[in-house]
């Protein structure tokens, strides 16, 4: 079902933006990830880390101050819902029971997630 999706894409999105050096708690549910960038980037806002990553990697995101932190926080809200629900759904209804999806599924039914992460890791890193 989309929770294991979720789940899987949620556990490679934490595992590589805290390897890019974000810092980001584990993900309990949902579908957004919510790092924190302190000490990675040097913007003022979280409004403006979010106009830079935007403008530098082209990834969107919505400011934590949008969502009630302080915008000095440098935190983000990232969405990892730009793919298919409707495909991914039945390939991972053939997957066995329990088992969530691995890495080449995600890159396989969930490319612009994966991708999408991977762009602003690849940014981070280069800071």
């Amino acid at each position: 079902d989309g929770r294991r999706i979720m789940r899987a894409l949620l556990g490679y999105g934490t595992q590589t933006l805290r390897a890019a050096g974000a810092e980001i708690s584990d993900a309990g549910g949902g579908f957004y990830l919510f790092p924190s960038f302190a000490g990675t980037i040097a913007a003022r806002t979280s409004a403006a880390l979010c106009e830079q990553i935007l403008e530098e990697a082209g990834i969107a995101m919505l400011p934590g101050s949008d969502f009630g932190q302080p915008p000095e926080d440098l935190t983000a809200r990232i969405a990892l819902v730009d793919f298919d629900g409707a495909g991914a759904m039945q390939a991972v209804a053939q997957l066995p029971e329990g088992a969530d999806p691995d890495e080449a599924f995600l890159r396989r039914h969930c490319e612009a997630v994966m991708n999408g992460v991977d762009r602003l890791c690849g940014w981070l890193s280069d800071r």
